[in-house]
């Protein structure tokens, strides 16, 4: 789950599925898994093996 704010993780976390931090969101702090500083990043993590 991608998200901007720390509701966003928390809700991910209990659903137990990974926590994306969106730097570019409305809060600036949260504890993700990964932390996101482009929407580039996204893909990167969904299609590891592919050159974006």
């Amino acid at each position: 789950m991608v998200g901007d704010n720390q509701k966003d993780m928390d809700a991910a976390r209990h659903a137990g599925i990974g926590a994306l931090y969106a730097t570019w969101g409305f809060t600036s702090e949260a504890q993700g898994d990964e932390i996101l500083a482009s929407p580039l990043r996204i893909l990167e993590i969904v299609f590891p093996s592919q050159e974006i």
